[in-house]
């Protein structure tokens, strides 16, 4: 998939996320299984500003060509979802969620990897230059 789908594809995931954990915490987390506290409740929503400035990132880099920089944003943001998804399932294993984060851990790791793969002729290109 070339980056500039890819990051149209990924900001949109990510406005969808900012949307629903600001409007939304409530529901997301009891259909995880989580119990929701006024606590949850905030870190749901200060998450969503992380989720939405990612979004603004992808938006903003969708033509950019490749460099040193799209490097870094992809290889970023492939490190946010294969966190998020180690996370994901450790916290499935441990019981502190149901298996409904098994779909966003599946959604992480396809994520994290067309960003990895976004990265592969850069360092083609990168190889060359330095040549």
């Amino acid at each position: 998939m070339k980056f500039s789908r890819l990051a149209i594809l990924a900001s949109v995931l990510f406005f969808l996320l900012a949307t629903a954990w600001m409007f939304f915490p409530e529901q997301l987390l009891t259909l995880l299984g989580i119990e929701t506290t006024p606590g949850t409740d905030v870190l749901g929503r200060r998450s969503a500003a992380f989720f939405a400035g990612t979004g603004v990132m992808c938006v903003l880099a969708r033509n950019a060509e490749p460099s040193p920089t799209r490097y870094a944003l992809a290889a970023g943001i492939s490190t946010i979802c294969f966190v998020l998804a180690v996370s994901g399932i450790v916290e499935w294993q441990e019981g502190h969620v149901n298996g409904k984060i098994l779909v966003a851990v599946l959604i992480e790791l396809l994520l994290g990897i067309a960003f990895l793969l976004s990265n592969r002729g850069i360092r083609k290109i990168d190889r060359i230059n330095n040549k």
